[in-house]
């Protein structure tokens, strides 16, 4: 499937514009779920020690994040449409594999 930049752009700011909380008509409240929020505090902050005791792992999988972002500016910046064409397929790849 061949599509221009533009249209794998707009795709992914609108599959973003759905997510936010504006769109889906979110209600404002005075009244949080505390209980709710110190649950979710709990588990990030699990998360977190998880984090630091893998930190070798996780600074080399960021250094990798980080390399591959520089690839997208360069290309994006070279406006590169086959590099970044070929990125963005590389990324759907490993997506799907992933998941």
């Amino acid at each position: 499937e061949c599509r221009s930049l533009d249209d794998i752009f707009v795709r992914d700011m609108l599959e973003y514009i759905v997510k936010t909380p504006a769109f889906r008509h979110y209600k404002y409240s005075n009244k949080p779920d505390l209980k709710a929020h110190a649950a979710i505090t709990r588990q990030t902050s699990a998360e977190g020690m998880v984090l630091l005791q893998n930190r070798d792992n996780v600074l080399q999988v960021i250094d990798t994040y980080i390399d591959k972002m520089r690839e997208f500016r360069d290309a994006i910046a070279d406006y590169d449409q086959d590099r970044i064409r070929g990125l963005i397929n590389d990324a759907n790849r490993i997506k799907k594999i992933i998941r």
